[in-house]
């Protein structure tokens, strides 16, 4: 899968690489495209539309009537030049020493370029490396986000607008999107073995709002308490339960002796009057 996206993204980048028009669709141009507008002054009404100029190879504004007209006639500039542009080839090039060229062409940002044709294109955005996005709403979502750093797939409040494709509504699409090869990167909520640091730290109530009760393991008492967690950030002291936060950070100090009773031979005992039925 990763060698694929590798190859179109070098596929993408050869084509805003080579001349102005290299890599644009070699459909052929609907004949429509050709017709000059049709404002029909039968009708009286004053509809803002786009035509294709083939003259100047731009899409241009004229008002329709409401009725009648021909198929020259888009309700915006981009359907118009979806439709109709089509920049000429100019020349070939050699594919494959252009991929050798450009290994690394993946990690490059996306340019538009100095031509000014319209022609739609894709670019390699590794969105797993991107930090989580609550955005300015303030609604609620929990989501999961990849974290590059531990590798695991974490959860994250998302506000409802203007996140980032980090951003993930179940661990499975977490997984199949940022770790494909199949081990398991999903952040457990029960792990044994967790670091005594991550024990003792302070627990952190994050930047965000939210009045989540949560567990963390105070290293002082060595007893694990409730604190209130605000949604996202924080560190790796946080439980959703006091089970989960005495399975992971145990209780580390010294063990209580138990002191020995005598024992005592209940056949020597004088008899209780009140246990005879």
């Amino acid at each position: 899968m990763e060698s694929s996206v590798i190859l179109g993204c070098l596929l993408v980048l050869v084509c805003s690489l080579m001349p102005c028009g290299l890599c644009a669709d070699k459909d052929q141009t609907p004949d429509f495209c050709q017709l000059s507008p049709d404002s029909n002054p039968t009708c009286m009404a004053y509809m803002p539309q786009y035509f294709y100029n083939s003259t100047s190879q731009e899409c241009e504004e004229f008002i329709y009537g409401g009725c009648g007209g021909n198929q020259n006639r888009f309700g915006s500039k981009k359907k118009c030049l979806e439709t109709c542009y089509r920049p000429a080839v100019t020349e070939k090039v050699n594919l494959d020493s252009t991929l050798l060229k450009y290994k690394g062409a993946c990690n490059l940002p996306a340019e538009s370029g100095p031509c000014m044709g319209y022609m739609p294109m894709y670019f390699y955005n590794e969105v797993c490396n991107l930090p989580p996005k609550t955005g300015p709403c303030h609604a609620l979502f929990h989501k999961l986000y990849y974290n590059p750093e531990t590798q695991r797939c974490e959860p994250f409040i998302y506000g409802g607008c203007e996140g980032n494709a980090n951003n993930f509504d179940s661990a499975e699409a977490c997984q199949f999107v940022c770790h494909p090869d199949g081990s398991d990167v999903i952040t457990p909520l029960v792990a044994t073995g967790r670091a005594v640091d991550e024990c003792s730290v302070a627990p952190e109530a994050g930047p965000c709002r939210m009045n989540l009760p949560r567990f963390f393991y105070n290293s002082t008492s060595q007893k694990c308490e409730l604190f209130t967690y605000g949604g996202c950030d924080g560190n790796k002291n946080r439980f959703v339960s006091e089970r989960e936060c005495h399975l992971n950070c145990p209780f580390r100090g010294p063990r209580m002796r138990t002191v020995a009773q005598p024992e005592s031979n209940v056949c020597l005992l004088p008899s209780d009057p009140d246990d005879i039925h």
